[in-house]
């Protein structure tokens, strides 16, 4: 998932200040959307796109319901000798910041 500021002056989806431009790629296919910089992943899927096969774990991406797969990942980070993988580039910073919240429980 990518992501660029959007403002006013560029009309698209309202260009509220604060949101965020979004394109991800779907099951193949390219998708773009706006939303805040906070939005979950498993929200932009399920709300904006439609797609309510994905299912809600804590809704805090505390648990790893919406971990991503690592052969796919274009966002890893090494943590004590293991690498994680992440769904954007804002995930991997955060973990990388405080990792802790996001480890298997006893690691």
């Amino acid at each position: 998932m990518r992501g660029r500021d959007s403002s006013p002056s560029t009309g698209r989806g309202g260009g509220a200040r604060g949101t965020k431009h979004i394109s991800v790629t779907v099951n193949g296919e390219a998708r773009e959307a706006e939303g805040e910089p906070r939005l979950l992943l498993v929200h932009l899927l399920r709300d904006t796109f439609g797609l309510t096969g994905t299912r809600i774990g804590c809704d805090t991406s505390n648990c790893g319901a919406c971990t991503v797969e690592r052969e796919h990942a274009r966002h890893l980070a090494e943590h004590a000798g293991v690498a994680y993988a992440s769904c954007s580039v804002g995930c991997r910073t955060r973990f990388m910041k405080h990792p802790t919240p996001y480890l298997p429980a006893g690691v």
